[in-house]
């Protein structure tokens, strides 16, 4: 073994030290994994499940989250929508982390009516005290991993697909489901109706959106009977329009109605919910009001409680 002498030896620390300085300017800065701070499995900070970890924090995120729906679940997020309601083609893409921009390219196109795309971009949650807002279409790739990877945090349904925000051709966008634990992605018509699942993308630093200081409505009773009555609402909260935003447990027949009333007893608002729109906002001044529930063939109400904002 031969033994270096002093000048070869510093010769060879200069170019250990060139080496490793060169590495630091042209190697990633972000080449190892952050700890992390969810695994795929956990409950999000929105209430659904994390689906997808990308190990690092860029461009403002790290994690997907899926939202609560399926069956067992009171969040009606499983709803039935077109992709679009016409054959407009719209430049998308199918990775992972091009579900946002393919929703917000969706939206960019003006369109008849509802579609996917719109119902993931007004979804809300209000959840442990904060309000989510950002949600939005995953991309196919997203789609394929959130069946992949929650396949025993949801009962999915099987039929219809599930749409993803990715375009096939001017005609077809990509779909998927998940059957028999079996990932199958295909392709539909755009104008059919078809399942969307919203997710949101978030980081660590940042896990909520600017809606966290929301607040929630002030809830003197009780404001859900969770049973298998039909009008039973889950959920009231202060929307970022300041607007009492209401959210009930489906399935539901129509002459069905809510009705609001003032301190005084006067009736100030009053709706006939149609079958399959749970949600809807209403435009009340600062007070408290008596919100009652009443069924088709029933004198009776429902529910009956109070809320007010300040």
């Amino acid at each position: 073994m031969g033994v270096l002498s002093k000048k070869s030896a510093i010769t060879s620390i200069i170019v250990i030290l060139i080496v490793a300085c060169a590495m630091m300017i042209f190697f990633p800065k972000k080449a190892y994994a952050d700890p992390a701070a969810y695994s795929i499995g956990d409950t999000g900070p929105a209430g659904g499940f994390i689906f997808y970890d990308k190990g690092y924090d860029s461009d403002g995120w790290r994690y997907l989250e899926a939202a609560w729906g399926g069956q067992q679940t009171p969040y009606v997020v499983d709803r039935l929508r077109a992709w679009r309601n016409d054959y407009t083609s719209i430049s998308t893409g199918t990775a992972i982390g091009t579900g946002k921009a393919n929703t917000e390219a969706i939206l960019a196109v003006a369109d008849s009516g509802d579609n996917a795309a719109k119902f993931c971009d007004s979804f809300t949650v209000y959840y442990n005290g904060k309000y989510y807002d950002d949600w939005f279409l995953p991309s196919r790739d997203e789609l394929e991993m959130m069946f992949e990877n929650l396949k025993d945090k949801y009962i999915w349904y099987t039929w219809p697909p599930y749409w993803s925000s990715s375009q096939y051709d001017s005609e077809n966008a990509y779909d998927g489901i998940l059957d028999s634990g079996t990932v199958q992605i295909y392709h539909y018509y755009k104008n059919e109706p078809e399942r969307v699942r919203p997710v949101r993308a978030f980081s660590v630093v940042n896990q909520t959106n600017g809606g966290q200081d929301v607040k929630p409505v002030e809830i003197i009773e009780t404001p859900w009977i969770r049973g298998d009555r039909q009008m039973t609402c889950w959920n009231v909260w202060i929307n970022p329009n300041g607007n009492f935003q209401f959210s009930f447990i489906y399935p539901y027949a129509n002459n069905n109605w809510v009705r609001i009333y003032d301190i005084l007893g006067k009736e100030v608002f009053s709706i006939d919910m149609p079958y399959d729109n749970p949600n809807f906002e209403v435009s009340l001044p600062a007070g408290f009001y008596s919100v009652k529930t009443f069924t088709v063939g029933s004198p009776e109400p429902i529910q009956s409680f109070i809320i007010g904002k300040s």
